[in-house]
C-alpha cells in the first residue's frame, strides 16, 4: 500500500528529509499513485524507481502474483506514471527483474518503455534461472 492509504507519517518523513537536504528515491511498483500524489512528491523527492516487469495485464499478473483486477489497476497506474512524470522534476528510473520466463520479451519491453518515456533510466536488476 502507498502511504496515503493509512497515514501521512511517511510523507512527513520524506518532507523532513528533503528539508534537511537529504536526497530521496522512492522505490515502488506505483500502486495507488495518482497525478495529484506525483505533484506532492515533486516537492519532496528526487527520483522514483518504478518496478515494471511487463506492459500487459497478463504479464503483471504473472510477475507480481496478483489477481487480474489488481494487475490491471497496477498496469494502468504504471502507464500513467510513465506518461505524467514529465510534468514533474522527479527523475524516473524503471527497474525490471529478468527471469527465464520474461527474458524473451525484454528487448520488446525496453523499446516500448522508451517509446512511452525516453527520458528515463532503465535498470535490469537480476536474473533468476
Amino acid at each position: 500500500m502507498f502511504f496515503w492509504d493509512k497515514t501521512d507519517e511517511l510523507l512527513e518523513f520524506i518532507k523532513y528529509l528533503h528539508e534537511h537536504k537529504i536526497h530521496v528515491c522512492l522505490n515502488t511498483t506505483g500502486i495507488n499513485l495518482t497525478p495529484e500524489k506525483l505533484e506532492v512528491l515533486d516537492n519532496c523527492i528526487d527520483t522514483i524507481l518504478l518496478s515494471i516487469r511487463g506492459l500487459t495485464v497478463k504479464a503483471v499478473n504473472r510477475e507480481f502474483g496478483i489477481d487480474e483486477e489488481r494487475a490491471r489497476k497496477l498496469r494502468d497506474t504504471q502507464m500513467m506514471i510513465l506518461r505524467e512524470i514529465h510534468n514533474t522534476d522527479i527523475r524516473l528510473e524503471v527497474c525490471t527483474v529478468v527471469t527465464k520466463e520474461n527474458i524473451a520479451g525484454i528487448e520488446y519491453l525496453g523499446g516500448k518503455l522508451c517509446a512511452i518515456n525516453n527520458n528515463m533510466i532503465w535498470r535490469v536488476e537480476e536474473y533468476y534461472r
